[in-house]
């Protein structure tokens, strides 16, 4: 798959897009933004197992509803 088919914006707004060297400060950046980013997706699973577990352990029925 091309970088047009995956990235619509790279045909139509090649003028906003510039190269990243891996020494730009921008790449750190976006490093933090993601970690910070999975440090989320981790702690909404944790919650919603959670919570899952809680309401599987007051009503045993709703474990059959996944």
């Amino acid at each position: 798959m091309c970088d047009f088919q995956r990235y619509p914006s790279t045909r139509t707004l090649p003028h906003a897009l510039r190269r990243l060297d891996t020494g730009d400060d921008a790449l750190a950046e976006l490093d933090v933004l993601v970690g910070y980013d999975d440090d989320l997706a981790a702690d909404a699973t944790r919650i919603s197992s959670g919570i899952r577990g809680l309401l599987t352990g007051i009503h045993p029925a709703l474990e059959r509803a996944r």
